[in-house]
């Protein structure tokens, strides 16, 4: 759609015709013939010069496609997209470690009295629904840490310990449970007890000590939004309370007393120096997130203020590659710049990347109904991100939800991604390609001729899925629009296919308003292409042409020209 198609065409053959009458009309220089002489010859009459057609046109020579452009022809298909590949980048995830070290655990005392007899028996004493209150608060945490469903934990010395005073001798028995809170997951490194439902502790057999008794613990993970234990965005806080809740037996053996009533204290505990997270699942947001896809320089049917864009299916590709054990589920935005100038910005949510893979392609596309290569991800707006064809289109990562596995803490984790912008030429209704093109250094045929009206008629032959609409105004040698010149040229040719070629009966005329056409150097065409649902899904291909088909130039009223 530029000044090849009249150079082809319509504007080749008037030219080729009108000039070619000129050169029949020659003079024998041999004749001495005087100045005065009137040299000015008219043919009158409507003057039919003969027909010619054009070849098929292909679209690439029609649109001035370079080989080396943003618009590629798929080498399988023929169909033309716009093409423009991202540089490889790598977003780091470096979220700190979170180290809790102001932990507060609240035991409970259990006091007995064993007698005052010499020799004492056997002594039991329950333990029933006795707390181990719970208040830990950590807070200057990272703010790259949006939130926190699961944190795998681990609690360094951990220890449940049972204390007895006066170095008298207790037996644990068999039964004894300890329950941490639904949010906490445990575990144990003693052989005498058990783990039930991932947070009751269970002693399986009896276990006999003597004034202190140690049960090494592990909490390994914590779970967020449950009751007592907060993550507060907001504060940059983690808030763990409520109870530990102790229940069983302690018996006392037989005992020596030497003197008097012997009271036993229990003193029954928690204690750990910290609590590490050393993995999240949840959501955090890299400091390093944006990356850039230029676009290349444009064909100049794509150029221009008035150039709308409705693409059919803008895709984008992404390649990325997860280093991490958890699937990562990324949320981001992409932002076009024109001119210096930020667009509409377009979200995209749900760019799920499966745990440890390399090379994990993503398609970002619009409509569900075409096939693309790669896991694909529906956006319904992605089309307003090139309605006017961005400079430089911007992607930043908002934020990683990391599922089971989680994002290990206070190590780096690199995301690589390579990004591809691959949009079929496919155009939905609302596309506007408004073009303009100059045809001029007319001046030299033409400056000894006068006409009134030549009419250009010709049938045109569309394969193109995009309707046409032709006019053009007449200039003059300084690109001046001719006032007293008028062309009939609002010619509108519909979209075909090269299955379903259309075409349409067209004729350009060029007239005088006021006397005659003198200082005409050429036109200015204003080509405006368009759409319609009808050919939303047909994309434009290589194979498909134009052609101008029976060209014939009528001058109608006569020519004049001056011979001296």
């Amino acid at each position: 759609m530029n000044k090849r198609i009249m150079n082809y065409a319509a504007i080749g053959a008037y030219a080729l015709g009108l000039f070619g009458l000129n050169s029949c009309l020659k003079v024998d220089d041999t004749y001495d013939l005087d100045k005065d002489i009137d040299m000015t010859i008219t043919v009158g009459g409507d003057l039919i010069l003969p027909g010619s057609s054009t070849e098929k046109m292909l679209l690439g020579d029609l649109l001035e496609l370079e080989d080396d452009g943003i618009i590629k022809a798929n080498e399988a298909t023929g169909d033309y997209a716009l093409i423009q590949k991202g540089e490889s980048t790598s977003t780091n995830i470096n979220v700190n470690k979170v180290e809790i070290e102001n932990l507060i655990f609240t035991g409970f005392d259990k006091n007995q009295n064993i007698g005052s007899a010499t020799n004492i028996s056997e002594i039991t004493v329950p333990i029933e629904n006795q707390y181990i209150e719970i208040n830990i608060k950590e807070e200057n945490i990272t703010d790259e840490i949006l939130n926190v469903e699961k944190a795998f934990t681990l609690a360094t010395n951990g220890k449940f310990t049972i204390k007895l005073s006066n170095n008298i001798q207790g037996r644990i028995k068999e039964g004894y449970t300890i329950t941490f809170p639904e949010y906490m997951t445990v575990t144990s490194i003693e052989e005498f007890c058990t783990v039930e439902n991932g947070n009751v502790l269970k002693i399986i057999q009896d276990v006999d000590f003597t004034s202190q008794q140690d049960i090494n613990i592990n909490i390994t993970a914590i779970t967020f939004g449950k009751p007592g234990a907060e993550f507060s965005y907001e504060n940059h806080a983690i808030e763990l309370s409520g109870n530990i809740v102790v229940n069983g037996n302690i018996t006392l053996p037989g005992q020596q007393i030497t003197s008097g009533v012997t009271p036993i204290s229990m003193n029954t505990n928690v204690s750990c120096e910290k609590l590490s997270l050393n993995s999240v699942c949840g959501t955090v947001k890299p400091k390093e997130n944006k990356n850039s896809i230029e676009i290349g320089e444009l064909p100049d049917f794509l150029n221009g203020d008035d150039v709308t864009i409705d693409v059919t299916d803008p895709r984008i590709y992404l390649t990325v590659s997860n280093s991490t054990d958890a699937d990562i589920t990324l949320n981001a935005t992409l932002t076009p710049t024109i001119n210096g100038k930020n667009g509409d910005i377009v979200n995209i949510d749900g760019l799920t990347v499966p745990a440890n893979q390399t090379n994990y392609k993503i398609c970002i596309h619009q409509n569900r109904n075409f096939q693309v290569d790669g896991h694909e991800v529906i956006v319904e707006n992605l089309n307003s991100l090139i309605e006017k064809i961005p400079d430089v289109i911007d992607f930043e990562i908002q934020q990683i939800v990391a599922s089971e596995g989680g994002i290990t803490l206070g190590s780096q984790i690199e995301i690589q991604t390579d990004y591809e912008l691959n949009t079929p030429l496919m155009f939905g209704s609302k596309t506007n390609i408004k073009y303009e093109e100059v045809i001029d250094g007319w001046t030299t045929d033409l400056e000894d001729a006068e006409f009134e009206t030549v009419e250009v008629l010709m049938t045109v032959i569309n394969e193109i899925p995009l309707g046409l609409n032709m006019q053009a105004i007449a200039i003059d040698k300084n690109g001046n629009k001719l006032d007293n010149v008028n062309i009939e040229s609002n010619i509108d040719i519909e979209a075909g296919t090269t299955e379903n070629a259309k075409t349409k009966e067209a004729k350009l005329a060029i007239t005088a308003l006021d006397g005659s056409i003198k200082g005409l150097d050429g036109i200015k065409l204003i080509i405006t292409a368009t759409a319609s649902e009808s050919t939303a899904g047909t994309a434009l291909n290589e194979n498909q042409t134009l052609k101008f088909d029976e060209i014939k130039l009528r001058l109608k009223g006569g020519i004049t020209m001056d011979l001296n």
